[in-house]
């Protein structure tokens, strides 16, 4: 029973809003440390962009941690 049940439910979603890329780039330095983190994981985690972009989430994620713990 369990693997028909499994069968009709729906894969987690990986994509990223354009929203959470938003707060991953913080372009206007407004968008709280946290909500970063939150951002930017969702952008590694989609595994959607090229290197280039995925090593640009991680330095902007790891910044956004620095920022959390300078307050």
């Amino acid at each position: 029973m369990a693997c028909v049940l499994a069968a009709f439910m729906p894969a987690p979603s990986r994509a990223q809003t354009q929203q959470q890329i938003d707060w991953c780039e913080n372009d206007a330095d407004t968008v709280y440390a946290d909500v970063r983190i939150i951002g930017c994981t969702a952008v590694i985690e989609a595994g959607q962009k090229s290197d280039d972009d995925l090593a640009w989430a991680f330095n902007n994620r790891c910044s956004a941690y620095n920022d959390m713990n300078k307050s």
